[in-house]
């Protein structure tokens, strides 16, 4: 496992925060779940480099919600 920094905003956050204190799961943890099922519904990503930063940018073909995010959380608990 690679230990990531990862821009969010505010709101984004602290819903993040807020699943998971009700599954009794670190961020972490939920992150994890979150990206790896998101990868598995939008098929393979594409890699790129920001061109700002330099870092490794995801690539998805579809976004997901943040009501759709919670409703996966709440598949995996």
């Amino acid at each position: 496992m690679i230990r990531a920094t990862v821009p969010l905003k505010e709101p984004s956050y602290r819903e993040i925060k807020r699943i998971a204190a009700l599954e009794h799961r670190s961020v972490s943890s939920l992150l994890t779940a979150l990206v790896e099922e998101g990868l598995s519904r939008c098929g393979q990503a594409h890699v790129v480099r920001s061109p700002k930063t330099g870092l490794p940018v995801f690539q998805l073909p579809g976004l997901v919600s943040a009501t759709e995010a919670a409703a996966l959380a709440d598949e995996d608990a």
